[in-house]
């Protein structure tokens, strides 16, 4: 069933944020550098949030992962 223009302006609506991934020195992915970099963000209110950026150059999408933010923000 095709969504509705409405619907699907609902369904796009808010923010995204495209996270870098953080990785050490040997190029190993690093998850429990995520905090904070997600905390900001979360407390700025974004809606949504992917962890597969890079600013380094090379592989892109070593590691993704959505998450979702629930509730409102903090302050």
């Amino acid at each position: 069933m095709a969504m509705t223009p409405e619907a699907t302006r609902s369904a796009l609506t808010g923010i995204s944020g495209i996270l870098v991934t953080p990785m050490d020195a040997e190029d190993r992915i690093r998850p429990e550098r995520l905090a904070p970099i997600i905390a900001p963000c979360a407390t700025a209110g974004v809606d949504a949030l992917t962890v597969n950026g890079n600013t380094r150059g090379g592989s892109v999408s070593r590691y993704s992962v959505s998450v979702p933010i629930t509730g409102s923000p903090a302050g």
